[in-house]
């Protein structure tokens, strides 16, 4: 029979707070780790007295993802040990949820339960609201009873620093009037919580678990409940005239923008309960400001925002970063800043909050990590308050609110452009040009030809611009669909293939190919015609000019047909036909890849681009035409130097592989030509 008073590795790791292969590295690395008092060689136990002083002697660093300021991990050790003993106290054979509700009710009201001794010590030591946070938290840590409807802490840390940015409170904390939606435990509520127990709290949760944890929990922290209800989006009257609505609706697989059961219903139902000067803060999927009118339909999504918009609810859009709820794979989100009706202001405050932040460009820091979290809320607010005077494009910025009356996506990374301004363009032209021309030093290549023929000058007047959407609603552009193809059927005869394969460089167009006695089982492949621009709608958006035609997209690749670029370019149209283009398929590729259009992505996952919200800049048609001349010409050069560059490097190849064999011997004929070099320099 095992001691109780003996621990795995796993149970170390749990308390102390730390990953298990943190754990193995300790005892790898460190010859003084306590040794097993027991169990076996795979699963060996240690005693806890010696775990404990062993982990007194290591400071916790500053990054390191604790819920406690604790000094040393011998600490956060032995409020691991008091926590495990104050779950377990609730039955052995209990579940998590039980076991943690038992916790709850022990803190909460006293008088009806039993406390367990190592409850009390945490009572002494932290008071109940703390006491019950470290109980939920330890929950949170592993795989908790709750976790998918946590509101993240990173969501509720900022949600709780804009709240102050965009109201002035017209009542102190004690003194206000809070409403939360969809409260779940109360991870989103809490937070508003810390400057004391407002007036009257009225909550909603329609799972009854969920509820009586929310209610133990709030009683921690001295808050009795005005109402508890079962259904936020139901009409109640005694609900309105609030200072703060929160909301962060449970999410629901298979949630489509046709739905009317969409979760913008959260939004309007919020604003509905606002006081004057109040403020709603709503979390809602990206796909709610992301869709678009779909084949000449409107999705209720879409008229559900376009009334928030018209009646000046939005304060602010706040796109949070990718994977930021650490239990739910895949969900991408957004926070809404609202007010009531006609006070939200001429402008709405667009940020998208994770591009450009370093700790989500690594991905190396959890979610959960304090540090990372405080850091990110400086920097985020520090952007929406520097909108208006200094904003950051592409970042973060204020938008017209007359600009996005336009039926099109309200999505940060989708409506904020990267562009840079002019002499930011012009240096880069320039720096460019001239590493260039260095590359082709002493050559005579029709690119070093074509380099001196560019000619490059300032723009006088601002371009405009049209989305992409509308050229497709138009009918000026056709979208070519690309079709799921067995790679069983390709080899390396018949059509041209263009796939994620051909667009990325893996490989070069033309090698695959696909027989046409095998693309017959295919009825609905679409054979593209020259001039139809192949893209690859991911992050970055790669798109090229098909100039031959008779290609097969596979999908995620698919196409753009110009209307009518065949009949006035090909070689039975009349004279002087071509010159009436409005666009061309180079000037459309050229704009497709450019920076502001190529980070307009979405999708935990796969990274994709909405092409639909797409900026394609209105150039005259004669610019147009002297812009798709030059870079069709330099497309032309790329593939011919990429050409060279493969067989090159298939002839090194040979070469390589014929002198390790023992088959060949190397060597050049002659002196090597004045001015050329024999390395990259």
């Amino acid at each position: 029979m095992r001691s109780e008073r003996t621990v795995t590795l796993a149970q170390i790791a749990e308390y102390a707070q730390v990953r298990r292969p943190s754990v193995s590295n300790w005892r790898r690395r460190h010859a003084d780790f306590p040794s097993p008092t027991g169990g076996t060689a795979s699963a060996p136990r240690f005693d806890i007295e010696q775990v404990t002083a062993w982990l007194d002697s290591r400071a916790v660093p500053a990054i390191a993802t604790t819920t406690s300021g604790h000094a040393t991990y011998g600490d956060v050790f032995r409020e691991g040990l008091r926590i495990h003993a104050v779950l377990t106290a609730g039955g052995q054979g209990a579940d998590e949820r039980t076991k943690l509700l038992s916790a709850l009710a022990a803190v909460a009201e006293p008088s009806g339960t039993l406390r367990p001794e190592p409850l009390g010590e945490l009572l002494t030591a932290l008071g109940p609201g703390a006491c019950a946070e470290l109980l939920l938290a330890s929950g949170t840590r592993h795989d908790g009873p709750w976790n998918a409807v946590q509101t993240p802490a990173a969501i509720a840390a900022l949600s709780l620093s804009l709240a102050d940015e965009f109201t002035e409170w017209p009542h102190p904390a004690r003194d206000r009037r809070v409403v939360d939606l969809a409260a779940g435990t109360g991870a989103f509520l809490v937070p508003f919580l810390a400057g004391g127990a407002p007036q009257r709290v009225i909550v909603s949760e329609p799972n009854p678990a969920l509820r009586e944890a929310l209610r133990l929990r709030l009683r921690c922290h001295g808050v009795e409940l005005a109402a508890l209800a079962d259904d936020g989006l139901a009409g109640d009257p005694d609900w309105g005239d609030a200072d703060l609505v929160l909301a962060d609706p449970p999410y629901q697989p298979g949630e489509d923008a046709f739905s009317a059961e969409h979760p913008l219903r959260w939004a309007e139902r919020a604003t509905t309960l606002l006081a004057e000067d109040g403020l709603a803060l709503v979390v809602v999927p990206e796909w709610t400001l992301s869709r678009t009118t779909v084949g000449g339909a409107i999705p209720p999504v879409v008229v559900a925002r376009e009334r928030l918009l018209r009646g000046r609810h939005v304060r602010a859009v706040v796109q949070f970063p990718r994977r930021i709820h650490p239990f739910r794979a895949g969900a991408e989100l957004v926070l809404l800043v609202l007010a009531r009706e006609g006070e939200a202001g001429s402008a709405v405050t667009l940020c998208d909050a994770g591009h450009g932040m370093k700790p989500f460009d690594s991905h190396r820091q959890p979610m959960d990590d304090r540090t990372w979290v405080e850091e990110w809320v400086l920097q985020t607010v520090r952007r929406v308050r520097a909108a208006r005077t200094q904003p950051e494009r592409g970042r973060c910025e204020d938008i017209p609110l007359s600009q996005l009356l336009d039926g099109g996506p309200l999505l940060p990374s989708l409506r904020l452009t990267s562009s840079a301004a002019t002499e930011d363009h012009i240096d880069g032209y320039a720096v460019a040009l001239q590493e260039a021309t260095a590359s082709f030093l002493n050559t005579q290549s029709p690119a070093r030809q074509w380099l001196d023929r560019l000619v490059v000058t300032r723009r006088p007047t601002p371009v405009g611009y049209q989305r992409l959407g509308s050229l497709l609603s138009s009918g000026r552009l056709q979208q070519l669909p690309g079709h799921r193809i067995a790679v069983a059927d390709l080899g390396t005869h018949g059509q041209r293939i263009y796939g994620r394969e051909e667009l990325t460089g893996i490989r070069p167009p033309g090698e695959r190919r696909i027989d046409p006695i095998a693309l017959a089982n295919y009825d609905a492949a679409v054979i593209t015609e020259p001039g139809d621009v192949v893209i690859l709608a991911e992050d970055p958006l790669r798109a090229v000019v098909d100039e031959l035609g008779g290609s097969v997209l596979i999908f995620p690749v698919q196409g753009l047909r110009i209307s009518g670029y065949g009949e006035m370019s090909g070689p039975n149209s009349r004279p002087n036909r071509e010159t009436q283009l409005p666009l061309r398929p180079h000037q459309l590729a050229t704009a497709l890849r450019a920076l502001r259009n190529s980070r307009r992505s979405s999708g935990s996952l796969v990274r994709r681009v909405d092409l639909r919200a797409l900026e394609i800049p209105t150039l005259a048609t004669g610019e147009g035409a002297q812009l798709d001349e030059a870079m069709k010409d330099l497309a032309g050069h790329t593939e011919l130097l990429r050409r060279q560059l493969a067989a090159l490097e298939r002839l090194s190849g040979e070469l390589a592989a014929g002198v390790a064999d023992g088959a060949l011997t190397v060597r050049l004929r002659g002196p090597r030509p004045p001015g050329r070099t024999a390395s990259p320099t």
